[in-house]
């Protein structure tokens, strides 16, 4: 018998999310994202709110646009904002409705106010292609069932 398969955000977010302050500078931020691997960081206030989001995506955007000199802007001047965000228990689907909605690939995941964790469009692709898998394998249960039965 195959497992549960996840339904909601919280079942498949990442935690704990890669964070920094709205001082921090773009290049800062780049570096960051660099070393971990990453392709976005969650701008927290000083009491842990998150407040904004710096991508790849906009720091390419940035440098063409205004060059080099980004890099020593604090991103509180370049990120995104508002933040859109998600509850652990929205429903997977719901989560890339919005994510398609707001042409966004990330999505941070907020318990009231606090940033708990982050879902994005890999890890959404990766539980579609589990949840095909999973409906393939329950097929052929369910047909090696009825062959017993037979």
């Amino acid at each position: 018998m195959v497992e549960k398969m996840p339904k909601v955000v919280g079942e498949i977010m990442s935690s704990p999310v890669v964070t920094a302050k709205p001082q921090a500078s773009v290049r800062e931020v780049l570096e960051l994202m660099e070393g971990k691997y990453i392709g976005a960081v969650i701008i927290v206030s000083e009491d842990g709110r998150p407040v904004g989001i710096l991508t790849e995506r906009d720091i390419i955007r940035l440098f063409l646009v205004k060059g080099d000199k980004i890099l020593n802007s604090p991103v509180s001047e370049v990120m995104s904002k508002p933040l859109v965000t998600c509850s652990p228990k929205t429903p997977i689907a719901e989560a890339l409705r919005v994510m398609h909605t707001n042409n966004i690939r990330r999505l941070p995941v907020v318990d009231g106010d606090k940033l708990v964790g982050i879902v994005t469009q890999r890890d959404i692709t990766y539980w579609t292609l589990t949840l095909i898998g999973y409906q393939a394998l329950r097929i052929s249960e369910l047909k090696e069932a009825e062959e017993n039965l037979e």
